[in-house]
C-alpha cells in the first residue's frame, strides 16, 4: 500500500484483498469494527467492503475525543457508511458500542475488532455454536 494515504482517495486496502472479517464470513461469522478505520476513504474503501458486516467509529487519522471532530469542523464518527452525530466521551462511545456488539449477536456467531484509542490494541472476540 502507497503511503500516505491522507488526500489520496486511490490509496487504501483492496475490497478484493483477503481479511480476516472475510475470511471469517465465508464460514459463518459476523463481525463489526469497532474503533478506526483508516485504510482508506470512501467511496471505494472501508470497513464494510473489506469484509466487516458493521462499522461504528471514525475515519480520519484522529478526532477529538468530546466533539469527535478531525479538524476543525469536520464530524468523524460513523455508524456504518452513516455520519453520526453523538454526545459522549469517545472511549465511552466506543467502550459501549463494543459491549453492545457482543451482548446483542452472541447467538451469530460474532467477530468484534476493537480498536481502543487510547490503548492502540486490538482485541478480537469470537464465539461458535
Amino acid at each position: 500500500m502507497e503511503e500516505p494515504l491522507a488526500g489520496n482517495p486511490d490509496v487504501g486496502l483492496p475490497p478484493e484483498h483477503p481479511t480476516l472479517p472475510s475470511l471469517l464470513k465465508k464460514v459463518g461469522y459476523s463481525s463489526t469494527l469497532v474503533g478506526k478505520w483508516h485504510l482508506g476513504v470512501l467511496p471505494k474503501f472501508g470497513p464494510l467492503k473489506s469484509g466487516y458486516d458493521h462499522f461504528y467509529g471514525f475515519r480520519g487519522g484522529a478526532v477529538d475525543y468530546f466533539s469527535h471532530a478531525f479538524g476543525r469542523d469536520k464530524e468523524d464518527l460513523w455508524d456504518d457508511h452513516v455520519p453520526i452525530h453523538k454526545a459522549g466521551y469517545l472511549t465511552g462511545l466506543l467502550g459501549d458500542r463494543a459491549v453492545d456488539v457482543v451482548k446483542r449477536l452472541r447467538e451469530i456467531r460474532p467477530t468484534l475488532h476493537a480498536q481502543p484509542t487510547l490503548q492502540r490494541a486490538a482485541l478480537a472476540l469470537g464465539s461458535s455454536r
